[in-house]
């Protein structure tokens, strides 16, 4: 993967569409900065999707591997996403 996930292009459109928000002023206000660094996320986000590896678990506070029943049965696990590039 050496490829950009998103393009030059993709990535002006955004700060461009962040600035007009912004009155086209040069310096960003704090919100505005979140506001851009969501639009790039959503935009990589949707370039790329998560697949379940496996899941984990925390029993007796540790962190560990759990099979489908146990995670069926707790609340307290949590699914492992490897992140991978979606189909053009």
């Amino acid at each position: 993967m050496t490829e950009p996930i998103l393009s030059r292009d993709q990535i002006l459109k955004i700060v461009r569409k962040t600035l007009k928000e912004n009155n086209d002023r040069d310096k960003l206000s704090t919100q505005r900065f979140v506001d851009l660094a969501a639009a790039i996320e959503a935009a990589v986000l949707g370039k790329v999707f998560g697949e379940p590896i496996y899941q984990i678990g925390d029993g007796n506070e540790l962190w560990r591997d759990v099979e489908k029943d146990d995670f069926d049965l707790t609340h307290h696990t949590r699914i492992v996403y490897a992140l991978t590039r979606s189909k053009p």
